[in-house]
């Protein structure tokens, strides 16, 4: 179910920052619903300042992590299952990879400046 008013903050580690888990809140996600005024804490993971947030749908969100010079990954979290998918795994032959847009269950992205590409989140197949 799409929500169309909801709120999505990402708390990001900085380097050398530590974050304060003890009270079992400090997630990486807070949502916040407009219409219930309801704020929710999401996630069993953390974005840093390698993480390049695309969209977010009011019920998915997809972000880019880099995970060294030469490798990136593709993330989804599904606030509805409260699960993260690696969607896709990206090296540097893939190039400049960007404009990330959720719609239904694709995500639809420009690769390398001039190819508009269309990822399945079900099946991961990519067209």
């Amino acid at each position: 179910m799409l929500h169309q008013n909801m709120n999505c903050i990402l708390s990001i580690k900085l380097h050398n920052e530590q974050i304060n888990t003890d009270n079992g809140e400090a997630k990486p996600i807070t949502i916040a619903d407009f219409d219930t005024q309801i704020v929710d804490h999401k996630g069993q993971f953390e974005f840093d300042n390698n993480s390049v947030p695309f969209d977010f749908n009011g019920s998915k969100l997809i972000w880019m992590d880099y995970l060294s010079k030469k490798q990136r990954v593709v993330c989804m979290f599904d606030f509805q299952k409260d699960e993260k998918t690696e969607l896709m795994d990206l090296k540097n032959s893939d190039g400049l990879v960007y404009h990330m847009k959720l719609y239904e269950n694709k995500v639809i992205y420009v690769k390398n400046t001039k190819e508009v590409m269309v990822l399945d989140t079900e099946t991961a197949d990519e067209k």
